[in-house]
């Protein structure tokens, strides 16, 4: 029952933290947090049943989560796109030439 109710707390924690952070590096983290709390919580009786749910459940919401970033920041998974060929802008109207 201790594991039970310490891995509990932790997934109360993690989903708290989803809902207040504001940096999207944070939000990601703590949502994977409570991915693997609530893995071990589905996991706790360690039956073969119990064992097949974690496993599914963690490949299911490991899925979400990389579609969820590939939707919000498409350059993650395909490349970053090539920028003009021009050159940067001289500081301050000052040419870069001596």
């Amino acid at each position: 029952m201790r594991l039970f109710h310490s891995m509990y707390q932790m997934f109360t924690f993690t989903m708290l933290l989803v809902l207040t952070t504001k940096q999207p590096g944070h939000h990601v983290g703590a949502m994977e947090a409570a991915t693997l709390t609530t893995v071990l919580l589905v996991a706790l009786y360690r039956t073969h049943a119990s064992l097949e749910a974690a496993w599914k459940y963690f490949i299911l919401c490991g899925v979400g989560i990389a579609q969820a970033l590939a939707r919000h920041h498409p350059g993650v998974f395909r490349g970053r796109e090539k920028s003009s060929a021009r050159a940067p802008a001289p500081c301050c109207g000052r040419s870069s030439t001596p």
